[in-house]
């Protein structure tokens, strides 16, 4: 993910997320991206999860259900 596409206060949101992805190897960092590491790339869903704020979470929750339901 590119950082200009970050907004100032969706750095200032997702920073420590940001971090704690790459204390544990899963997200490398650069002057200007975000990029997923091999290990991250086991993990895609968990990370995307990782990253939903509380609604986004209960959204994709609400939506699972309904999947499950059919």
């Amino acid at each position: 993910m590119a950082k200009s596409q970050l907004t100032e206060s969706l750095r200032q949101e997702y920073q420590e997320k940001f971090e704690e992805l790459k204390i544990n190897g899963l997200v490398t960092e650069t002057d200007d991206h975000f990029e997923l590491t091999d290990k991250g790339r086991c993990y895609v869903s968990n990370i995307q999860l990782f990253l939903m704020n509380e609604a986004e979470k209960k959204s994709a929750e609400d939506q699972l259900k309904i999947l499950r339901l059919k």
